[in-house]
């Protein structure tokens, strides 16, 4: 599993291989400061990082055929929420 770089007063919490967002499989960190998302498989989008002060909410779920969901929506900049699902 890749690691992002972590700040000093940063700690890994949880890690997951796996996580599909729009059919993309990603590996997923969850640090004490944010989730990081990592393409490891044909590495062509970047690490997509969400800062946790920036959740609104998260829900679990389950999608059409029953797998496990997480949706997770975030405020962005300009105020607005943002759902993404995992």
């Amino acid at each position: 599993m890749s690691y992002p770089e972590l700040y000093s007063d940063e700690s890994v919490v949880l890690q997951a291989q796996n996580v599909k967002v729009k059919s993309v499989s990603f590996e997923v960190v969850l640090t004490t400061r944010r989730l990081v998302l990592i393409d490891t498989k044909k590495n062509s989008i970047p690490p997509q990082e969400i800062n946790l002060a920036t959740l609104k909410d998260v829900e679990s779920g389950e999608n059409a055929i029953r797998d496990p969901t997480i949706t997770i929506s975030i405020i962005t900049i300009s105020g607005n929420t943002r759902q993404m699902v995992l």
